[in-house]
């Protein structure tokens, strides 16, 4: 499944229209007939139906669904803001009106009558704010007992998930073809209730190639294991992080990363670390990084963890930012000839130091995830942070391309971005994976997979669905209070085993 933009999806209608021929009235039908399959499964013909129609087309589909359910014998009632702008909708609005619907001004409208109100009021190319009249009746329609909201709320941007002005609140939105950005970024996301995608018709030759993934099921393929191997055989990752204090960063990454499969686990950091380590995980192994005070790495601690060959690294879990230890970080990196994740602390950077940063990602050729939450995005790339979720998806496609990375930009929906600019979007929010050492875990899930012979592309993606599946098993079991990155490391088994496919890398 495809996720469009407002300006795509109109393309693709007008491409259906005017090209291939196909009636906009047939269009506008079809969506009708799609919002009214969704009301009558939840909306009795006695229990009073208010229909909300603007003067465009998404007015237009309310005049169909208000035709159709008034032959059904539904108690409809239209609200609207006066003679439709556009042809079909004009002829739908005249239809009702022979039909003697009861219609009636915008202003009329009064919440309290109605068991259920349909928003039809604005589309997905909405780019103004809501007001006057229109602003009034959706915020009288937030206080109506079941709401439905046509192709997407009134008041949420198409594209961006932004709120123009006032927003409707829907229990339920039919989407037409395809979902919209503005369905699965915040805080618009948070307004459409349960998504329902209703084909209608419009053609997919004009889906444009660059349009997201949306993964919204998480099944996923793994390497193959067959029965004549060998601890070698499925890789030796290194994790290089861990200081006092944080030390269970590098713990959970290292722990998460053997739960996955790796054959051989090994962790680089400082004595005390290491000590620690070697009561708690005794199957991981470890490198203890030369340091001065106890803390900071010598000047050649980085050749030091670079004298054994690795088949990939995760550099940066619970490192620490102190110059030292950054500098050391991209040591390794720049020395590593292996797959690298680059995560947590690794990714900290001045601006002062941004461009050199940048430049030695760029440089690298042996395959480079990056796995920021927003803040560390911002610092990485100089990206401001109130721009980043309505736009995440073009700016992770594009610092993907321009850095030659995987990029793994995580939050409630984490979103891929392949070197090759294809994005995916993971639709799976889970408040139980909102607690520290979420990040550690899946950082050591990609690392595992890249260890084992997976691109860096496939590990980012498989590694982020492989996490999220383990987040609900593990939400399951506990909630979505009391989970925890052990807990979820533990169901990482089981998140396994759910998986359908295994591949040959």
């Amino acid at each position: 499944m495809r996720i469009l933009n407002a300006q795509q999806m109109a393309q693709m209608d007008r491409y259906t229209i005017h090209e291939l021929g196909v009636p906009g009235l047939l269009l506008m039908e079809n969506a009708g007939m799609a919002v009214v399959r969704a009301i009558t499964e939840r909306v009795r013909p006695h229990q009073a139906l208010a229909i909300l129609c603007g003067k465009g087309n998404n007015g237009g589909d309310g005049y169909v669904i208000a035709r159709l359910l008034y032959l059904q014998g539904y108690a409809v009632t239209i609200f609207h803001a006066g003679r439709p702008s556009t042809d079909d909708s004009r002829l739908n609005y005249d239809i009702a009106q022979r039909l003697r619907i009861p219609v009636m001004p915008l202003e009329a409208f009064e919440p309290q009558c109605f068991f259920a109100v349909v928003d039809a009021l604005f589309g997905t190319g909405l780019e103004r704010p809501i007001e006057g009249v229109f602003a009034s009746a959706v915020e009288a329609a937030n206080g109506v007992a079941l709401r439905f909201a046509v192709d997407i709320p009134s008041g949420v941007c198409g594209t961006t998930g932004r709120l123009l002005g006032t927003a409707f609140n829907a229990h339920f939105t039919v989407t037409m073809e395809y979902p919209k950005r503005g369905h699965y970024l915040y805080p618009g996301a948070n307004l459409r209730g349960e998504l329902l995608v209703a084909p209608i018709g419009i053609s997919s030759h004009a889906l444009p190639p660059e349009a997201p993934h949306l993964v919204d099921q998480l099944r996923g393929a793994l390497p193959r294991r067959n029965g004549d191997s060998h601890k070698g055989t499925f890789g030796h990752l290194l994790c290089v992080g861990g200081t006092v204090g944080k030390a269970g960063a590098i713990r959970l990454g290292a722990k998460a990363a053997m739960e996955t499969g790796c054959g051989l686990v090994s962790v680089a950091s400082n004595h005390q670390v290491v000590q620690s380590l070697q009561f708690a995980e005794p199957e991981i192994m470890s490198v203890i990084v030369p340091c001065y005070d106890s803390l900071l790495p010598e000047g050649d601690s980085a050749s030091h963890v670079l004298e054994h060959p690795y088949d990939a690294m995760v550099i940066g879990p619970g490192g620490g930012r102190h110059s030292r230890l950054v500098q050391f970080y991209w040591e390794v990196i720049q020395g590593a000839s292996c797959p690298v994740v680059i995560d947590a602390d690794a990714l900290y950077c001045e601006d002062e130091d941004r461009n050199d940063i940048l430049e030695a990602i760029i440089r690298r050729s042996n395959g480079t995830v990056l796995t920021p939450h927003p803040k560390e995005f911002e610092r990485l790339t100089g990206t401001p942070l109130p721009e980043l979720e309505s736009c995440k998806l073009d700016i992770a496609r594009e610092w993907a391309l321009k850095l030659g990375c995987t990029l793994v930009l995580k939050g409630a929906r984490t979103t891929v971005a392949w070197s090759n600019g294809d994005v995916y979007l993971l639709d799976c929010p889970n408040a139980a994976l909102a607690k520290g050492g979420s990040g550690d875990v899946l950082a050591g899930i990609i690392g595992s997979l890249l260890a084992q012979g997976m691109d860096a592309d496939r590990a980012a993606l498989e590694g982020c669905k492989l996490h999220a599946l383990a987040g609900q098993i593990m939400s399951q079991r506990h909630g979505s209070y009391s989970g925890g990155p052990l807990k979820h490391i533990q169901s990482i088994a089981t998140a396994i085993a759910q998986f359908e496919e295994e591949v040959q890398v």
